[in-house]
């Protein structure tokens, strides 16, 4: 196990949310493909991320440009209430609230883009897999994307003030917002 597996290992295992499945690749060619193979073999929680993707896919099979160096990362959730467009809604109201972004002036555009007044620095892209289970894909442009290929504003969290990029940590947090979201979504089923 090389040693940022080793990191992102020891933090999510202190926030008592490790996956069965945790994998971090170099490039890949889409982190949502990766686990839906996962899953198909039964592990009902999974983390894959990479550095790069060259496949990377965004909402209706939209070309996800993905360069290397930024955050693509997909997981397997599972909800006790059946899945709709408010799980969208709900991973990028957690991602706005994660410690490493809390101070920087982003938003979000419905359905699944992360936004800012500058442009476009992440996106959200969610597979259900059955009523119950999907996968669900983020990613973010933690450094410069270029802009040849890409057809609106982009910019990146560096560009909008993040002073210190921590890929282990920006993954950490990131997981952890989208198993919290899970959690909010299925909140009414428990009523």
């Amino acid at each position: 196990m090389d040693v940022e597996t080793r990191q992102l290992q020891q933090r999510l295992q202190a926030a008592q949310q490790l996956p069965e499945v945790l994998m971090l690749k170099p490039t890949t060619a889409s982190t949502n493909d990766d686990v839906r193979e996962i899953a198909q073999k039964g592990i009902q929680s999974a983390l894959v991320c990479s550095a790069q993707q060259t496949q990377g896919r965004g909402q209706r099979q939209r070309q996800w440009v993905s360069p290397e160096g930024n955050v693509y990362l997909s997981t397997l959730l599972n909800t006790r209430t059946a899945i709709d467009g408010r799980l969208a809604l709900e991973v990028a109201l957690n991602i706005l609230h994660m410690p490493s972004l809390e101070a920087l002036n982003l938003q979000i555009k419905w359905p699944n883009d992360l936004y800012s007044a500058a442009g476009k620095w992440g996106g959200i892209l969610i597979e259900p897999l059955n009523a119950h289970q999907a996968v669900v894909g983020v990613g973010l442009n933690a450094l410069p994307v270029p802009k040849e290929g890409i057809d609106q504003a982009a910019t990146s969290l560096t560009e909008l003030g993040l002073a210190q990029f921590d890929r282990i940590q920006l993954t950490a947090e990131l997981y952890l917002a989208i198993q919290q979201a899970g959690e909010w979504f299925s909140h009414d089923s428990c009523n």
